[in-house]
């Protein structure tokens, strides 16, 4: 019994160590991949940045395009954990813009426009970068929802309010990264994100006040 209980330490250890390895990796590789893009960056950029051999990289990951899922995956940790909050917040449509502003901000830090030009001819960033938007879209659903059902949101299909909160920040994106060839102000996307959010909530809000 023993000799069961000091293996299962032993493995347990090696497991936090390999993850406390792969999360140095990742934090590494998210300064690279911002720094240089993803197009630019190599693998031997992370590993030195990582301070470490490139084989090893490879040990932990199989390519940048696994690194940026693995840095997406951390960032849909950070917001679960986020999410349990809003349910309880006193503006829970405020704190689900910025929830969905934070998953802006990490297509916007990591070049969108440079990422969907990589994927056309990538067949392991594909798949990857479409998941990632999905699982975009498919939270932003259920936050919609969850506000629909509470009556913060106008009497709109939730899907329908997420996609186009969705297509507004991600076409801003976009035209920002365009701006320089397009010759067109840069816009603001946090503000638009919420002036369309506050369109969204602002009927519900005052029934709420002509009814206390």
């Amino acid at each position: 019994m023993m000799m069961k209980q000091g293996l299962f330490k032993g493995i347990n250890r090696r497991k936090k160590r390999a993850q406390s390895r792969k999360d140095s990796i990742t934090q590494a590789a998210i300064q690279v991949l911002k720094e240089k893009g993803y197009e630019q960056a190599t693998m031997q950029d992370i590993a030195a940045a990582a301070d470490l051999s490139t084989s090893s990289v490879y040990y932990y990951f199989d390519g940048k395009d696994a690194i940026l899922e693995e840095a997406f995956t951390l960032l849909e940790n950070e917001i679960a954990a986020a999410s349990q909050e809003i349910l309880n917040s006193a503006q829970p449509q405020k704190d689900a813009v910025q929830l969905f502003l934070q998953r802006l901000a990490f297509f916007q830090d990591f070049n969108l426009i440079g990422l969907l030009a990589e994927a056309q001819h990538n067949p392991d960033l594909e798949p990857r970068l479409q998941k990632m938007i999905q699982a975009t879209q498919t939270e932003l659903r259920q936050r919609m929802a969850s506000l629909a059902e509470r009556n913060k949101i106008q009497s709109m299909q939730p899907d329908l309010a997420a996609d186009m909160v969705l297509s507004i920040g991600l076409g801003a994106l976009i035209l920002n990264h365009l701006q320089k060839t397009l010759t067109t102000d840069n816009i603001d996307i946090e503000k638009v994100v919420e002036q369309f959010n506050s369109l969204l909530f602002e009927q519900p809000q005052k029934a709420e006040q002509e009814n206390s």
